[in-house]
């Protein structure tokens, strides 16, 4: 019982340390930011935050994840819409709100995905899991006949490189993100049954 308790302290404060460091590099970015401010921001001594990270660059990294994570959670919900029209919608909808939530964080990693050793290779991790996630939506249009193309694969990279680029020009340009439904549009007029 006193374990479970203590196990549960511990995860509570690796989280609010996580936030802090989210915080924080999206105040300072990755360079300006310094493990005494993480762990002034966070309510730690320097030293407890290296309890739980060996560096800012594992920090970095585990704040990437929990985001990465939460990023999965909206795009799951978004997914268990009962039609295709609707559960594209919700996908493009929770993507587009997480990234202008996240923005200034968002850009730093982006920013930082090459100088920042293995952080390349953990994005390209996500990158497929998030494909998968687009491929079986497609694949849900194929089933439903709202899809011309035969092809979930070609369906889900033409989308997906719609979407990304489109987040990828708000980071790191500074505008804002183009609607939702103008990028479902946009999407849709070319691989739609009904043209």
């Amino acid at each position: 019982m006193q374990a479970e308790r203590r196990q549960r302290r511990r995860e509570g404060d690796r989280d609010e340390l996580l936030a802090a460091a989210e915080r924080v590099f999206s105040a300072r970015g990755y360079a300006g930011a310094s493990i005494r401010e993480i762990a002034a921001d966070a309510g730690f001594s320097v030293g407890g935050v290296y309890q739980f990270f060996p560096g800012k660059q594992e920090l970095f990294a585990a704040v990437v994840d929990g985001v990465w994570q939460q990023y999965l959670a909206v795009t799951r919900a978004a997914l268990a819409r009962p039609a295709f029209a609707e559960r594209l919608s919700a996908f493009t909808r929770a993507s587009g709100e997480f990234v202008a939530a996240r923005r200034s964080f968002l850009a730093i990693v982006l920013a930082e995905r090459t100088a920042i050793h293995g952080l390349g290779d953990k994005l390209v991790q996500h990158r497929r899991v998030r494909r998968r996630q687009v491929v079986e939506l497609m694949k849900s249009g194929l089933a439903e006949g709202v899809l011309r193309f035969a092809d979930a694969e070609f369906l889900a990279s033409s989308y997906l490189g719609l979407l990304t680029e489109c987040q990828i020009d708000a980071l790191a340009g500074g505008r804002g993100l183009p609607p939702p439904d103008d990028v479902v549009s946009l999407f849709c007029r070319g691989a739609s049954t009904a043209t």
